[in-house]
């Protein structure tokens, strides 16, 4: 597949990446490989988890369980 879109001009091959749902994952592969990831690491789902952005300042915070299941999720992205 990949060989067949690089051989299109830009505008196909860009109209061929937002309207292809299989080149993702789905959200619910991603929570089921974070459940996996926490499983073999457990200590990383206890520690909360600060994202800092390019000056070093804090951006965001995952404290809370859901919060830090959600990031742990994105993340797996």
């Amino acid at each position: 597949m990949a060989q067949k879109i690089c051989s299109e001009e830009s505008g196909k091959i860009l109209s061929v990446l937002i309207g292809t749902k299989g080149l993702l994952p789905t959200y619910k592969d991603m929570e089921k490989r974070a459940e996996v990831f926490c499983k073999n690491a457990p200590f990383v789902s206890t520690v909360p988890v600060s994202i800092a952005d390019h000056y070093g300042h804090t951006a965001e915070h995952f404290t809370t369980d859901e919060e830090k299941r959600y990031y742990r999720i994105l993340h797996q992205y």
